[in-house]
């Protein structure tokens, strides 16, 4: 469970950077987390590495759940790659 939450975490906040939130009310915290994802691309990842990794030594991939949240923080991490290219042009 605990892999598929940081999953859900690293997938909103990848998704935020791609495509900020543009409602007045969100606007100002959706803006303050895209720039940290943006500016500190390189520690987010690694930290969510390492979190991953600690979390299957734990057994997290025992069930489907840490098999979805695995599944889920593998296509945040592509869209991670995609956001650093279209910031490196």
């Amino acid at each position: 469970m605990a892999l598929l939450v940081l999953a859900a975490w690293s997938a909103a906040a990848t998704f935020n950077a791609l495509r900020p939130f543009r409602h007045d009310w969100l606007l100002l915290p959706s803006m303050v987390w895209s720039w940290l994802v943006i500016g500190l691309h390189f520690q987010h990842v690694v930290v969510q590495v390492v979190l991953a990794a600690v979390l299957v030594s734990l057994g997290a991939l025992v069930g489907p759940v840490g098999w979805i949240g695995l599944a889920v923080l593998l296509v945040s991490w592509a869209g991670s790659i995609v956001l650093l290219a279209r910031t490196r042009t």
